[in-house]
């Protein structure tokens, strides 16, 4: 049994007489509630055999966020859902349970009507590991049926026979305002094209026009855009599409090629021509040969050109060729309100050894800019493997040196992150 001391930690054992330990199950739903909130399913698994009094909040909780990874495992999930579909908050259908697999997934056409009747309200959908699977008309129907109110959709890992599948795909929720694409693929045939950016071929005639590909001239109310690892024509294609709304404020390009940092340049600045701006931008390019970097150079004045910015976040490698795009991206910044200025990198020792010159230039931007809007400098190490000589309170330390203009003032907040393997 889970046994939670709530006694208040003013009072005293010679005042309380004697310490009281209350059970955990004595606490209010909602407390209770609030601290299951914290917790991952791996750490919930173990209480479902330990404690049959919290047994039904901990299954609960457990559908919070599901994976669905076969035909059989939706069925198994979905007589389950009677009692606790209102905690789903995110379905993932993962179409082939290992990545390495290219064996069609054609039995995810079934889950609209399959688990649609159990969610009526789901927030969330996430595509992983799709392929070989034509999204037919109906299938597009029902999943639009099932989930109108949808708001948020990640795609990744996935291969589409076409450009319009995927269209179609991310129209069939006119409420949708975020939109994940990572590592997706379609063939590049001219109609295809067309019908995914809406103008660079002319459309069928509406007769041969399938009908739920007419989904794809619904404006959406499209506020969030992450884009990852994407071939050079499937991002232009993206940004075209996503262009057309005009509404989208938060961006994230991560594994950025130069081509795809020309062609991200050019969307904020017809962002910023028609007096919007991005509030936030999260940025990572993607080379490892220091002369790319460079060649993002379009960039610069694109960022500068987006007044309203808010937060800006950017994954680097501590090289000191490789990183030399950071400061130059930091200056470009410099004139917008800045709030948060978040920083993601992995440590090596030669790094927490001494301060290289893109190094000192960026804490230098960070110590002295926005002094008047700047409220948190998050700073993020990915630890690698079990690196001797690199512990994370020396990392801590170091940051803390280096950038103690903002510690000072209370800004900055440094985090260890995943630790990646060696």
């Amino acid at each position: 049994m889970v046994r939670l001391d709530l006694s208040p930690s003013y009072e005293t054992p010679h005042r309380m007489g004697k310490l009281s330990h209350r059970n955990i199950t004595t606490l209010p739903p909602e407390l209770l509630d609030h601290i299951l909130e914290f917790l991952e399913p791996t750490t919930l698994y173990p209480y479902l055999t330990i404690c049959h009094t919290l047994r039904p909040h901990f299954i609960r909780f457990l559908y919070r966020y599901p994976t669905v990874s076969s035909p059989s495992g939706m069925w198994a999930f979905a007589r389950g859902l009677s009692a606790n579909a209102s905690s789903v908050r995110s379905l993932r259908l993962k179409g082939n349970a290992r990545y390495s697999s290219t064996a069609p997934t054609t039995w995810i056409l079934a889950v609209p009507l399959t688990l649609g009747p159990f969610i009526p309200s789901l927030p969330a959908l996430a595509l992983e590991n799709v392929d070989g699977t034509p999204l037919t008309p109906s299938f597009l129907r029902d999943l639009s049926g099932a989930w109108p109110d949808l708001a948020r959709l990640s795609v990744r890992n996935t291969r589409f026979l076409d450009g319009a599948d995927a269209c179609a795909l991310v129209h069939a929720f006119p409420r949708l305002v975020g939109l994940e694409l990572a590592h997706v693929r379609w063939p590049h045939a001219p109609p295809a094209l067309g019908r995914w950016v809406g103008g660079a071929h002319p459309p069928p005639p509406p007769e041969q026009r399938e009908p739920a590909r007419g989904l794809a001239t619904r404006v959406l109310p499209l506020r969030r855009l992450a884009v990852e690892g994407l071939m050079d024509e499937e991002f232009a294609d993206v940004l075209r599409w996503a262009d057309r709304f005009g509404s989208v404020r938060e961006a994230r390009f991560w594994r950025l090629s130069w081509t795809q940092a020309g062609v991200a340049a050019e969307f904020l600045k017809r962002l910023a021509a028609r007096g919007q701006s991005l509030d936030c931008l999260e940025l990572c390019p993607d080379a490892s040969d220091p002369i790319v970097y460079y060649r993002i150079k379009a960039l610069y004045p694109a960022l500068a050109a987006q007044r309203r910015l808010r937060r800006l976040e950017l994954q680097m490698s501590v090289d000191e060729k490789i990183m030399r795009w950071v400061p130059l991206v930091l200056e470009s910044a410099r004139r917008l309100p800045l709030t948060h200025v978040a920083l993601e990198f992995t440590f090596d020792l030669w790094s927490a050894k001494q301060l290289s010159e893109p190094w000192r230039e960026v804490a230098q931007w960070v110590n002295t800019s926005w002094t008047e809007t700047l409220r948190q400098v998050t700073l993020t190490h990915h630890p690698v493997g079990n690196l001797v000589g690199l512990e994370d309170e020396r990392v801590v330390r170091t940051l803390e040196v280096w950038f103690d203009s903002v510690r000072r003032d209370g800004k900055l907040d440094i985090q260890i992150g995943e630790r990646y393997a060696d």
